[in-house]
């Protein structure tokens, strides 16, 4: 059939939370001494290395800080850490005549600073005004102690005030909590540690044959892993995993398993690998290592948003004999231009043929973060919509005339406090040439969606296609809809699945999947 194109295209979305921080108490027209700090903590939930906001949520809700060039550790702060923060939360407002020019002044020796911002809503009772910042996002402060209160009566929404406040803020990062007893071993001088972990993923199955007369029925272990990590010494880390993928499952493929034996296991390393994390924008990663491919390819098993991967995203696995889509070899990886950029490169073994003789595998990607970044070695698939992360990406994987290209976008946003939503596209091309030639030619498209509701429950969607470009192979597609439920986020969870597997020329076999997860580390 005619080869199909799939394009990509990536909206805009706006951070939730940009900060105005401290603001000085004055009265209507005139600053006045400084106001009284405020201290917070809380969870960072975004971080924008550019223009410096920050949005933390605590017991207050969700607050939002512009964090002055003068605190360098801002570079450190991701989201989800613990922070406290220490600033003036009161403002000096001024009604700003129509046709005078915005300002956006800092004095020198105070620190105070006026900008132009425009009314979103007030709470005269409250005395809190509401409004758009310089750079367009959304702020509440409340106005100064020597301010006339009745000065918020006067001001409605549309209006432009003068605002003036006080820049300084301070940032701390709160010291990790200790592991539990038994999970981690540090050495006498703190220098290094060995921490271990594990993922057990129980699930149960129904797959309509295809006869469509009966169900194939199975409850097994879709993954069991022992995880080991750490440091060894400044700046070197490691990561060692072993898997035992479908333990006790029987294949329903009535060709491939005809006795309907079950999987008896078989445990493999399946990560293996060293860094050296010279710094942000430029580490070494070497060993077994997951390939740098579509964004679905390089996120954690253990951090999934439905209940597993897209069934076409490691293709290339078994014709590179990879040990699911893992490789040996080298590669460079960096978040450069304060972590908006993102890269991988490396070379690794590929298919090494008679003698070994094959040139090398050579792999690429390259991503852009609009918001913040996700800078782990794996990809977190989702963080129930606690997260602002808009980033757009882009692969190339050659080795003789086989090569894969692709391009993908992943999203998830954080509205507002109880709501969320997650989503990404991944378009792959496979071509395996004479080097591969059980890939043949071919299109596959991936889609996951899913809204996270007071951050326990989240509905998702995926739908993955292949399209090939012979026309004599059967293009295929599948469609899932289900509810995970994070009991315990990550740690703890069940996910429910209700779907359908289709093949050209074959019939529709329904598929019911129930998964629950425990997983520490």
């Amino acid at each position: 059939m005619a080869r199909s194109r799939t394009a990509i295209v990536a909206g805009v979305a706006l951070c939730v939370g940009l900060a105005l921080a401290p603001f000085a108490g004055t009265s209507w027209a005139q600053a006045g001494p400084a106001p009284a700090v405020t201290t917070l903590k809380g969870t960072v939930q975004s971080v924008d290395q550019i223009t410096r906001i920050v949005a933390i949520k605590g017991e207050q809700g969700l607050v939002t800080l512009e964090v002055p060039e003068s605190v360098t550790q801002l570079v450190s702060v991701k989201a989800g850490d613990v922070v406290t923060v220490t600033y003036a939360d009161k403002v000096a407002v001024r009604l700003k005549p129509a046709g005078e020019p915005a300002v956006d002044t800092t004095d020198p020796q105070t620190g105070q600073r006026t900008a132009t911002v425009t009314v979103t809503a007030v709470d005269a009772a409250a005395r809190t005004v509401s409004f758009a910042g310089p750079k367009g996002a959304q702020y509440t402060r409340r106005l100064a102690d020597t301010a006339d209160p009745q000065v918020l009566t006067t001001v409605k929404a549309g209006d432009r005030l003068d605002v003036t406040w006080n820049g300084a803020v301070q940032v701390a990062k709160a010291a990790p909590a200790p592991p539990p007893p038994g999970w981690q071993i540090d050495s006498k001088d703190g220098s290094a540690f060995v921490k271990f972990g594990f993922l057990a993923q129980p699930q149960a199955e129904w797959l309509e044959t295809p006869s469509e007369s009966d169900w194939s029925q199975n409850l097994f272990l879709r993954r069991m892993r022992i995880l080991m990590g750490g440091k060894v010494a400044n700046k070197w880390l490691f990561f060692i995993e072993t898997d035992s993928p479908n333990l006790g499952k029987a294949n329903p493929d009535k060709a491939a398993n005809p006795s309907g034996a079950k999987d008896a296991g078989d445990v493999f390393i399946q990560d293996a690998y060293f860094t050296y994390d010279a710094m942000g924008a430029f580490k070494v990663d070497a060993g077994m290592i997951l390939m740098p491919m579509s964004h679905n390819h390089l996120q954690s098993a253990a951090s999934l948003l439905p209940v597993d991967y897209g069934p076409y995203t490691f293709l290339e696995s078994g014709p590179m004999a990879e040990r699911v889509g893992r490789d040996y070899g080298v590669q460079l990886r960096g978040y450069p231009l304060k972590q908006r950029i993102e890269y991988r490169v490396g070379v690794f073994q590929g298919v090494r043929g008679v003698e070994a003789g094959n040139p090398l595998r050579v792999i690429g990607r390259v991503a852009v973060n609009f918001l913040s970044a996700d800078t782990g070695f794996f990809y977190l698939g989702t963080a129930q919509g606690t997260r602002q992360i808009l980033t757009v990406g882009a692969f190339v994987d050659d080795q003789k005339d086989y090569r894969s290209t692709g391009v993908d976008g992943f999203m998830e946003l954080n509205v507002k406090k109880l709501f969320g939503v997650t989503g990404q596209f991944n378009w792959m091309r496979f071509d395996g040439g004479d080097l591969l030639k059980t890939l043949p030619k071919q299109d596959t498209v991936l889609l996951e969606a899913g809204v996270h509701l007071a951050r326990y429950f989240t509905p998702f969607v995926q739908y993955a296609a292949r399209d090939f470009d012979n026309a004599t192979l059967k293009d295929q597609d599948t469609f899932q809809a289900g509810l995970a439920w994070w009991w315990k986020g990550h740690n703890r969870n069940i996910k429910v699945g209700f779907g359908r597997q289709h093949t050209d020329g074959g019939p529709d076999r329904k598929q019911v999947q129930v998964q629950m997860q425990v997983f520490y580390y």
